[in-house]
C-alpha cells in the first residue's frame, strides 16, 4: 500500500504469520480477539484488564508449562459480587470465604492435613486450639485467657481398653 508522499506500507496477506517488532498499543475497550469466531477476548476497559475466555459460548483459561504468580497482598477473587478471596499478605495465607455476606468453606474429595506441631486456632485472637504434637491430640481451650471443652448434644465415649485421665 503507497501512503501520501513516497512512503510505502507493507501489508500481510491473511493467513500468514508475522512477527513484530514495535509495541501494539490498543485504546481502552479495543478487543484482541481470538478463534475462529471471536471466542475470546482480551482488553483493558479503563479499570481492568480483561481475559473473557468465553466472549461466545464457554471456556477455560488454562496456563500450561508455567505457574500463575501473584505479588503478595494481591488477591484471587472469587464470585460476581468478590464473594471470596484468596490472598497471600506476605506472612499468611488467607481464604475469605465471607467477603461479601456469609459463607462457608468445603473440602470435597478430600482432607485438610495438618503436620506435626501445627494446629487449628480458632477465635479472633486464637484463643483455642487443637493441634497433635506426635504423640497427643492437644485441645487447649484456653491457648489465650480461658475457656472450657464443651461437648453439646453429644456424649463422650471411649474404647473399652482406653482411659479418660482428668486432672
Amino acid at each position: 500500500v503507497t501512503g501520501i508522499g513516497s512512503s510505502t506500507v507493507d501489508v500481510p496477506s491473511i493467513g500468514e504469520s508475522h512477527t513484530w517488532t514495535a509495541n501494539q498499543i490498543y485504546n481502552d475497550d479495543v478487543k484482541l480477539l481470538m478463534g475462529t469466531g471471536s471466542d475470546s477476548q482480551i482488553y483493558y476497559d479503563g479499570n481492568d484488564l480483561i481475559l473473557n475466555t468465553s466472549a461466545v459460548g464457554s471456556g477455560n483459561l488454562s496456563i500450561v508449562g508455567g505457574s500463575l504468580e501473584l505479588d503478595d497482598n494481591e488477591a484471587v477473587i472469587m464470585g460476581t459480587g468478590e464473594d471470596a478471596t484468596l490472598l497471600y499478605d506476605g506472612t499468611d495465607v488467607i481464604l475469605n470465604v465471607a467477603a461479601v455476606g456469609s459463607g462457608d468453606f468445603y473440602v470435597a474429595g478430600g482432607r485438610i492435613e495438618v503436620d506435626d506441631s501445627e494446629g487449628v486456632a480458632f477465635g479472633t485472637g486464637k484463643d483455642a486450639t487443637i493441634s497433635y504434637d506426635g504423640t497427643d491430640l492437644v485441645i487447649s481451650p484456653a491457648a489465650v485467657g480461658s475457656g472450657d471443652v464443651v461437648i453439646s448434644g453429644g456424649s463422650l465415649e471411649l474404647d473399652d481398653s482406653e482411659s479418660l485421665t482428668l486432672g
